[in-house]
């Protein structure tokens, strides 16, 4: 009667389908359970690589934001110390490539920095044989330029007696450059003919 109550594994069907796969199937063990998770873990792989591109996309466009806004507060910082700077001067100047201060019969010219102008120069009109404008490394006549001139470099020219030979300021715009020519040819004459308020 005991082996009749014992179970028999090999005519019991519940028991056979555990002999062929150790794990019942839903359980993740199978083979095709398996390949069914790796199926679902490279979907979400692949969906996760393309979220990643996207991010990636936009990787160069916040690097170039992050550039825009230091150079912003850079040219921010050179404005302030040029303001300070100027404080002293009669007539100033700014632009990127250099910062010009007039003080009665002095002319101050230096760099723009984050500290304040570097690289400063003071010179004295008194001193000048001649003030003219170069546009592209040549002299020309401010009272006849062509309105669509086509600069690539601008410059104020101060001429001196030897042993020093000239100074040259640069500046950004021709406009600004012909104003400030006019005005210190006028400046310049009045000190050689004695005439200065």
């Amino acid at each position: 009667m005991a082996s009749k109550e014992r179970l028999d594994f090999r005519r019991n069907t519940v028991f056979k389908g555990l002999m062929r796969t150790p794990q019942p199937k839903g359980w993740g063990y199978t083979d095709e359970a398996r390949l069914r998770g790796l199926k679902k873990a490279l979907i979400i792989a692949i969906a996760e690589i393309k979220e990643m591109e996207r991010g990636l996309m936009w990787l160069p466009l916040l690097a170039l934001f992050i550039g825009l806004a230091w150079a912003g507060w850079n040219e921010y910082q050179k404005v302030e110390a040029y303001q300070t700077w100027a404080q002293g001067f009669d007539r100033t100047k700014y632009d990127i490539y250099a910062v010009l201060g007039e003080k009665g019969d002095c002319l101050t010219w230096g760099k723009p920095t984050r500290k304040g102008p570097v690289n400063q120069e003071t010179f004295s009109l008194k001193e000048v044989q001649s003030v003219q404008l170069l546009v592209n490394h040549q002299p020309v006549v401010v009272d006849s330029l062509p309105e669509n001139l086509q600069a690539k470099t601008i410059a104020l020219e101060f001429l001196f007696p030897s042993p020093k030979q000239s100074v040259q300021i640069p500046f950004t715009e021709v406009a600004i450059a012909v104003e400030w020519t006019k005005y210190l040819q006028q400046q310049w004459q009045k000190w050689q003919e004695g005439t200065v308020d």
